[in-house]
Protein backbone atom coordinates (compact mmCIF):
# COMPACT_ATOMS: atom_id res chain seq x y z
CA UNK A 1 0.00 0.00 0.00
CA UNK A 2 1.42 3.39 -0.93
CA UNK A 3 1.32 6.44 1.29
CA UNK A 4 -0.37 8.49 -1.34
CA UNK A 5 -3.43 6.28 -1.41
CA UNK A 6 -6.62 7.01 0.45
CA UNK A 7 -6.40 3.58 2.09
CA UNK A 8 -3.22 4.69 3.85
CA UNK A 9 -4.61 8.05 4.96
CA UNK A 10 -7.77 6.55 6.46
CA UNK A 11 -6.05 4.78 9.41
CA UNK A 12 -3.88 7.87 9.93
CA UNK A 13 -7.08 9.91 10.26
CA UNK A 14 -8.54 7.31 12.66
CA UNK A 15 -5.41 7.29 14.83
CA UNK A 16 -5.42 11.10 14.93
CA UNK A 17 -9.07 11.06 16.02
CA UNK A 18 -8.44 8.52 18.78
CA UNK A 19 -5.34 10.27 20.09
CA UNK A 20 -7.05 13.66 20.18
CA UNK A 21 -10.21 12.19 21.72
CA UNK A 22 -8.15 10.60 24.49
CA UNK A 23 -6.57 13.95 25.35
CA UNK A 24 -9.95 15.67 25.46
CA UNK A 25 -11.74 13.02 27.48
CA UNK A 26 -9.76 14.20 30.51
CA UNK A 27 -8.24 17.52 29.35
CA UNK A 28 -11.14 19.94 30.01
CA UNK A 29 -11.67 18.41 33.46
CA UNK A 30 -8.07 18.25 34.64
CA UNK A 31 -8.04 21.90 35.87
CA UNK A 32 -11.19 21.27 37.91
CA UNK A 33 -9.73 18.02 39.29
CA UNK A 34 -6.56 19.90 40.23
CA UNK A 35 -8.68 22.50 42.02
CA UNK A 36 -10.18 19.72 44.17
CA UNK A 37 -6.59 18.98 45.23
CA UNK A 38 -6.10 22.62 46.24
CA UNK A 39 -4.55 24.07 43.06
CA UNK A 40 -4.68 27.85 42.59
CA UNK A 41 -5.16 29.57 39.22
CA UNK A 42 -1.39 30.02 38.98
CA UNK A 43 -0.80 26.32 39.66
CA UNK A 44 -3.41 25.43 37.04
CA UNK A 45 -1.48 27.60 34.61
CA UNK A 46 1.65 25.63 35.50
CA UNK A 47 -0.24 22.38 34.91
CA UNK A 48 -1.22 23.63 31.46
CA UNK A 49 2.37 24.65 30.86
CA UNK A 50 3.85 21.30 31.93
CA UNK A 51 2.74 19.10 29.05
CA UNK A 52 3.37 21.71 26.38
CA UNK A 53 6.74 22.69 27.83
CA UNK A 54 8.23 19.28 27.03
CA UNK A 55 6.19 18.89 23.84
CA UNK A 56 7.78 22.03 22.34
CA UNK A 57 11.43 20.83 22.26
CA UNK A 58 10.37 17.24 21.61
CA UNK A 59 8.43 18.26 18.50
CA UNK A 60 11.44 20.20 17.28
CA UNK A 61 13.86 17.30 17.85
CA UNK A 62 11.65 14.68 16.21
CA UNK A 63 10.83 17.04 13.35
CA UNK A 64 14.49 17.95 12.84
CA UNK A 65 15.94 14.42 12.92
CA UNK A 66 12.97 12.33 11.79
CA UNK A 67 14.67 11.43 8.49
CA UNK A 68 17.25 9.55 10.57
CA UNK A 69 14.79 8.01 13.05
CA UNK A 70 12.54 4.93 12.75
CA UNK A 71 9.29 6.75 12.00
CA UNK A 72 7.40 3.46 11.96
CA UNK A 73 8.00 3.17 15.69
CA UNK A 74 7.41 6.74 16.78
CA UNK A 75 3.61 6.67 16.66
CA UNK A 76 3.16 3.46 18.62
CA UNK A 77 5.82 4.44 21.16
CA UNK A 78 3.95 7.70 21.68
CA UNK A 79 0.69 5.82 22.27
CA UNK A 80 2.29 3.45 24.78
CA UNK A 81 3.88 6.31 26.72
CA UNK A 82 0.75 8.46 26.78
CA UNK A 83 -1.62 5.60 27.70
CA UNK A 84 0.48 4.37 30.62
CA UNK A 85 1.09 7.89 31.94
CA UNK A 86 -2.55 9.00 31.75
CA UNK A 87 -3.59 5.82 33.56
CA UNK A 88 -1.23 6.82 36.39
CA UNK A 89 -3.00 10.19 36.65
CA UNK A 90 -5.90 8.33 38.25
CA UNK A 91 -3.64 7.70 41.27
CA UNK A 92 -2.20 11.19 41.90
CA UNK A 93 -2.63 12.90 45.27
CA UNK A 94 -1.17 16.38 44.70
CA UNK A 95 -0.40 19.00 42.05
CA UNK A 96 3.30 18.13 41.86
CA UNK A 97 2.47 14.58 40.76
CA UNK A 98 0.13 15.89 38.06
CA UNK A 99 2.86 18.18 36.70
CA UNK A 100 5.42 15.37 36.63
CA UNK A 101 3.16 12.99 34.73
CA UNK A 102 2.09 15.65 32.25
CA UNK A 103 5.73 16.08 31.23
CA UNK A 104 5.62 12.47 30.03
CA UNK A 105 2.28 13.00 28.27
CA UNK A 106 3.85 15.97 26.49
CA UNK A 107 6.76 13.80 25.42
CA UNK A 108 4.34 11.36 23.80
CA UNK A 109 2.48 14.14 22.00
CA UNK A 110 5.78 15.58 20.84
CA UNK A 111 6.49 12.25 19.15
CA UNK A 112 3.01 11.61 17.77
CA UNK A 113 1.88 14.88 16.18
CA UNK A 114 4.94 15.85 14.09
CA UNK A 115 4.90 12.36 12.60
CA UNK A 116 1.23 12.42 11.63
CA UNK A 117 1.42 16.06 10.50
CA UNK A 118 4.25 15.20 8.15
CA UNK A 119 2.67 12.01 6.79
CA UNK A 120 -0.48 13.89 5.83
CA UNK A 121 1.37 16.96 4.54
CA UNK A 122 3.62 14.86 2.29
CA UNK A 123 0.63 13.09 0.77
CA UNK A 124 -0.95 16.51 0.24
CA UNK A 125 1.95 17.47 -2.03
CA UNK A 126 0.36 15.47 -4.86
CA UNK A 127 -3.27 16.35 -4.01
CA UNK A 128 -5.22 19.57 -3.26
CA UNK A 129 -3.49 20.53 -0.02
CA UNK A 130 -6.42 22.32 1.63
CA UNK A 131 -8.69 19.33 0.99
CA UNK A 132 -6.30 16.78 2.52
CA UNK A 133 -5.31 18.99 5.46
CA UNK A 134 -8.97 19.87 6.00
CA UNK A 135 -9.88 16.19 6.32
CA UNK A 136 -6.93 15.62 8.63
CA UNK A 137 -7.96 18.56 10.80
CA UNK A 138 -11.52 17.22 10.75
CA UNK A 139 -10.31 13.83 12.01
CA UNK A 140 -8.61 15.14 15.11
CA UNK A 141 -11.27 17.86 15.36
CA UNK A 142 -13.86 15.11 15.76
CA UNK A 143 -11.83 13.94 18.76
CA UNK A 144 -12.39 17.38 20.25
CA UNK A 145 -16.13 16.84 19.79
CA UNK A 146 -16.42 13.34 21.23
CA UNK A 147 -13.86 13.64 24.03
CA UNK A 148 -15.44 16.37 26.21
CA UNK A 149 -18.94 14.92 25.89
CA UNK A 150 -17.79 11.49 26.97
CA UNK A 151 -15.57 12.95 29.67
CA UNK A 152 -18.39 15.03 31.14
CA UNK A 153 -20.59 12.00 31.63
CA UNK A 154 -17.73 9.89 32.98
CA UNK A 155 -16.89 12.57 35.57
CA UNK A 156 -20.55 12.89 36.57
CA UNK A 157 -21.14 9.17 37.10
CA UNK A 158 -17.67 7.78 37.88
CA UNK A 159 -15.70 10.74 39.23
CA UNK A 160 -12.62 12.56 38.02
CA UNK A 161 -10.27 9.61 38.45
CA UNK A 162 -12.39 7.40 36.20
CA UNK A 163 -11.95 9.80 33.29
CA UNK A 164 -8.20 9.09 33.17
CA UNK A 165 -8.80 5.35 32.81
CA UNK A 166 -11.26 5.85 29.95
CA UNK A 167 -8.70 8.06 28.22
CA UNK A 168 -6.02 5.37 28.62
CA UNK A 169 -8.33 2.75 27.07
CA UNK A 170 -8.95 5.06 24.09
CA UNK A 171 -5.20 5.41 23.59
CA UNK A 172 -4.88 1.63 23.67
CA UNK A 173 -7.31 1.44 20.72
CA UNK A 174 -5.20 4.09 18.97
CA UNK A 175 -2.13 1.93 19.56
CA UNK A 176 -3.85 -1.06 17.96
CA UNK A 177 -4.77 1.06 14.92
CA UNK A 178 -1.16 2.20 14.51
CA UNK A 179 0.29 -1.30 14.87
CA UNK A 180 -2.23 -3.07 12.62
CA UNK A 181 -3.09 -0.49 9.97
CA UNK A 182 -0.27 2.08 9.65
CA UNK A 183 3.16 0.65 10.40
CA UNK A 184 2.75 -2.51 8.25
CA UNK A 185 1.85 -0.40 5.20
CA UNK A 186 4.27 2.49 5.59
CA UNK A 187 6.14 2.95 2.32
CA UNK A 188 9.59 4.49 2.36
CA UNK A 189 9.42 5.52 -1.30
CA UNK A 190 9.68 9.27 -1.92
CA UNK A 191 6.58 11.16 -2.92
CA UNK A 192 7.07 13.36 -5.96
CA UNK A 193 6.15 16.99 -5.82
CA UNK A 194 3.46 18.24 -8.16
CA UNK A 195 3.30 21.89 -9.13
CA UNK A 196 -0.47 22.36 -9.25
CA UNK A 197 -2.52 25.55 -9.10
CA UNK A 198 -3.91 26.53 -5.71
CA UNK A 199 -7.13 28.44 -4.94
CA UNK A 200 -5.42 30.66 -2.36
CA UNK A 201 -3.12 32.10 -4.99
CA UNK A 202 0.05 30.71 -3.34
CA UNK A 203 2.06 28.47 -5.62
CA UNK A 204 4.87 26.07 -4.86
CA UNK A 205 7.33 28.68 -6.15
CA UNK A 206 5.84 31.53 -4.09
CA UNK A 207 6.37 30.64 -0.46
CA UNK A 208 4.69 32.63 2.33
CA UNK A 209 6.71 34.71 4.78
CA UNK A 210 7.82 32.11 7.33
CA UNK A 211 8.35 34.57 10.18
CA UNK A 212 4.93 36.16 9.73
CA UNK A 213 3.22 32.76 9.60
CA UNK A 214 5.14 31.61 12.69
CA UNK A 215 4.16 34.79 14.55
CA UNK A 216 0.53 34.26 13.59
CA UNK A 217 0.67 30.64 14.78
CA UNK A 218 2.18 31.69 18.13
CA UNK A 219 -0.39 34.41 18.76
CA UNK A 220 -3.46 32.34 17.88
CA UNK A 221 -2.26 29.31 19.87
CA UNK A 222 -1.44 31.66 22.78
CA UNK A 223 -5.00 32.98 22.81
CA UNK A 224 -6.66 29.61 22.33
CA UNK A 225 -4.35 28.10 24.98
CA UNK A 226 -5.41 30.71 27.51
CA UNK A 227 -9.08 29.99 26.92
CA UNK A 228 -8.87 26.21 26.71
CA UNK A 229 -6.63 25.60 29.72
CA UNK A 230 -7.89 28.22 32.17
CA UNK A 231 -11.61 28.41 31.38
CA UNK A 232 -12.65 25.08 33.04
CA UNK A 233 -11.54 26.32 36.46
CA UNK A 234 -13.20 29.69 35.83
CA UNK A 235 -16.42 27.97 34.73
CA UNK A 236 -16.46 25.74 37.82
CA UNK A 237 -16.31 28.86 40.01
CA UNK A 238 -19.50 30.02 38.24
CA UNK A 239 -21.27 26.71 39.05
CA UNK A 240 -20.97 25.24 35.54
CA UNK A 241 -21.36 21.45 35.91
CA UNK A 242 -19.04 18.86 34.31
CA UNK A 243 -21.72 17.85 31.80
CA UNK A 244 -22.33 21.50 30.89
CA UNK A 245 -18.58 21.98 30.53
CA UNK A 246 -18.48 18.98 28.21
CA UNK A 247 -21.25 20.50 26.09
CA UNK A 248 -19.40 23.81 25.87
CA UNK A 249 -16.22 22.22 24.57
CA UNK A 250 -18.16 19.92 22.25
CA UNK A 251 -20.06 22.90 20.81
CA UNK A 252 -16.71 24.49 20.12
CA UNK A 253 -15.54 21.27 18.49
CA UNK A 254 -18.59 20.66 16.28
CA UNK A 255 -18.59 24.19 14.84
CA UNK A 256 -14.85 23.95 14.28
CA UNK A 257 -15.36 20.57 12.62
CA UNK A 258 -17.94 21.96 10.20
CA UNK A 259 -15.48 24.65 9.14
CA UNK A 260 -12.72 22.06 8.76
CA UNK A 261 -14.82 20.22 6.21
CA UNK A 262 -15.27 23.47 4.31
CA UNK A 263 -11.63 24.56 4.58
CA UNK A 264 -11.06 24.11 0.82
CA UNK A 265 -13.91 26.52 0.05
CA UNK A 266 -12.85 28.92 2.79
CA UNK A 267 -9.40 29.13 1.18
CA UNK A 268 -11.00 30.25 -2.08
CA UNK A 269 -12.23 33.41 -0.35
CA UNK A 270 -8.62 34.40 0.25
CA UNK A 271 -6.12 33.95 3.08
CA UNK A 272 -6.23 37.53 4.37
CA UNK A 273 -10.02 37.86 4.33
CA UNK A 274 -10.57 34.45 5.94
CA UNK A 275 -7.99 34.92 8.69
CA UNK A 276 -9.19 38.47 9.30
CA UNK A 277 -12.72 37.18 9.85
CA UNK A 278 -11.45 34.51 12.23
CA UNK A 279 -9.70 37.15 14.35
CA UNK A 280 -12.84 39.29 14.56
CA UNK A 281 -14.81 36.24 15.72
CA UNK A 282 -12.09 35.35 18.23
CA UNK A 283 -12.27 38.87 19.66
CA UNK A 284 -16.07 38.67 19.98
CA UNK A 285 -15.87 35.29 21.72
CA UNK A 286 -13.22 36.54 24.14
CA UNK A 287 -15.28 39.58 25.06
CA UNK A 288 -18.36 37.46 25.74
CA UNK A 289 -16.41 34.98 27.89
CA UNK A 290 -14.95 37.82 29.95
CA UNK A 291 -18.30 39.52 30.59
CA UNK A 292 -20.77 36.63 30.86
CA UNK A 293 -21.52 34.20 33.70
CA UNK A 294 -24.39 32.14 32.27
CA UNK A 295 -24.11 28.71 30.64
CA UNK A 296 -26.23 29.62 27.60
CA UNK A 297 -24.26 32.80 26.92
CA UNK A 298 -21.05 30.79 27.24
CA UNK A 299 -22.55 28.37 24.71
CA UNK A 300 -22.88 31.16 22.15
CA UNK A 301 -19.31 32.26 22.83
CA UNK A 302 -17.95 28.75 22.30
CA UNK A 303 -19.91 28.42 19.07
CA UNK A 304 -18.31 31.62 17.78
CA UNK A 305 -14.92 30.46 19.03
CA UNK A 306 -15.33 27.20 17.11
CA UNK A 307 -16.04 29.01 13.86
CA UNK A 308 -12.96 31.17 14.40
CA UNK A 309 -10.67 28.21 15.10
CA UNK A 310 -12.17 26.20 12.24
CA UNK A 311 -11.16 28.92 9.81
CA UNK A 312 -7.70 29.75 11.10
CA UNK A 313 -6.16 26.39 12.07
CA UNK A 314 -6.18 24.65 8.63
CA UNK A 315 -5.17 27.89 6.88
CA UNK A 316 -2.23 28.61 9.19
CA UNK A 317 -1.10 24.98 9.04
CA UNK A 318 -1.32 25.11 5.25
CA UNK A 319 0.64 28.36 5.10
CA UNK A 320 3.40 26.95 7.26
CA UNK A 321 3.58 23.74 5.24
CA UNK A 322 4.13 25.90 2.16
CA UNK A 323 7.17 27.53 3.74
CA UNK A 324 8.99 24.19 3.33
CA UNK A 325 12.13 24.86 1.32
CA UNK A 326 13.02 21.27 0.43
CA UNK A 327 14.51 20.25 3.79
CA UNK A 328 11.90 17.61 4.55
CA UNK A 329 8.24 18.02 5.44
CA UNK A 330 8.59 16.26 8.81
CA UNK A 331 11.21 18.81 9.86
CA UNK A 332 8.98 21.67 8.76
CA UNK A 333 5.94 20.32 10.59
CA UNK A 334 8.04 19.57 13.65
CA UNK A 335 8.94 23.25 13.77
CA UNK A 336 5.27 24.11 13.27
CA UNK A 337 4.31 21.98 16.29
CA UNK A 338 7.09 23.69 18.25
CA UNK A 339 5.81 27.13 17.32
CA UNK A 340 2.21 26.38 18.26
CA UNK A 341 3.38 24.62 21.42
CA UNK A 342 5.31 27.73 22.43
CA UNK A 343 2.10 29.72 22.09
CA UNK A 344 0.17 27.27 24.24
CA UNK A 345 2.91 27.24 26.91
CA UNK A 346 2.98 31.02 27.20
CA UNK A 347 -0.81 31.27 26.95
CA UNK A 348 -1.55 28.78 29.72
CA UNK A 349 0.97 30.26 32.14
CA UNK A 350 0.02 33.85 31.37
CA UNK A 351 -3.68 33.07 31.71
CA UNK A 352 -3.11 31.38 35.06
CA UNK A 353 -0.96 34.22 36.39
CA UNK A 354 -3.37 36.94 35.23
CA UNK A 355 -6.35 35.06 36.69
CA UNK A 356 -4.51 34.55 39.97
CA UNK A 357 -3.15 38.08 40.48
CA UNK A 358 -5.60 40.29 38.56
CA UNK A 359 -9.00 38.74 37.77
CA UNK A 360 -10.24 35.46 36.23
CA UNK A 361 -12.15 37.44 33.58
CA UNK A 362 -9.19 39.51 32.35
CA UNK A 363 -7.53 36.85 30.10
CA UNK A 364 -10.64 36.67 27.93
CA UNK A 365 -10.93 40.44 27.59
CA UNK A 366 -7.23 40.51 26.73
CA UNK A 367 -7.92 37.92 24.02
CA UNK A 368 -10.32 40.33 22.32
CA UNK A 369 -7.75 43.14 22.25
CA UNK A 370 -4.81 41.01 21.06
CA UNK A 371 -6.88 39.32 18.34
CA UNK A 372 -7.81 42.64 16.77
CA UNK A 373 -4.21 43.88 17.02
CA UNK A 374 -2.98 40.90 14.95
CA UNK A 375 -4.39 42.11 11.60
CA UNK A 376 -1.09 43.50 10.23
CA UNK A 377 0.58 40.11 10.69
CA UNK A 378 -2.27 38.43 8.81
CA UNK A 379 -1.69 40.75 5.85
CA UNK A 380 2.01 39.90 5.70
CA UNK A 381 1.51 36.15 6.21
CA UNK A 382 -1.22 35.91 3.59
CA UNK A 383 0.63 37.89 0.98
CA UNK A 384 3.59 35.52 0.87
CA UNK A 385 6.94 36.10 -0.78
CA UNK A 386 6.63 38.06 -4.01
CA UNK A 387 9.67 36.40 -5.58
CA UNK A 388 8.43 33.24 -7.24
CA UNK A 389 10.53 30.49 -8.69
CA UNK A 390 10.24 28.80 -12.05
CA UNK A 391 7.40 26.29 -12.23
CA UNK A 392 9.10 22.92 -12.48
CA UNK A 393 7.37 19.98 -14.13
CA UNK A 394 6.77 16.98 -11.89
CA UNK A 395 9.17 14.76 -13.80
CA UNK A 396 12.04 17.23 -13.24
CA UNK A 397 11.58 17.77 -9.53
CA UNK A 398 13.70 16.20 -6.82
CA UNK A 399 11.63 14.50 -4.12
CA UNK A 400 12.01 15.42 -0.47
CA UNK A 401 13.88 13.07 1.84
CA UNK A 402 11.55 10.44 3.23
CA UNK A 403 11.59 9.13 6.77
CA UNK A 404 12.80 5.61 7.43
Amino acid sequence: MQRGSGSFLTPVYIASFLYQASQNIYGPFLPVFAATLGASYLQIGIIGLAGSLIQVPTSLVFGRYSERLPVKRLMWLACVLAASTIALLSLVQNVAEIVGLLFLVGLGSGMFWPTTDALVSEVAVSQPREKVLGRYSASWGTGLLVGPLLGGYVVTYFGYRGVFLVSAVTLSICLATVLLRITPHYSSRPIRKVDRPDPTGTTVGKRPNRFAVAALAVITSFLLGMIYLIFPRYAASLSITPIQLGYLFSTYAVTRLMLFFMSHRVAMVGIVKSLGLSLVLLAIAGAILGLASNFYVFLVAFLILGVSAGIEIPLIMNLYARTNSGKGMTRTMGIYETVTGAGIVSGSFSGGAISNYVSPAVPYLMTAVVALATFPIVVVAGRGDSSSERSVPADEQVPDPVHE
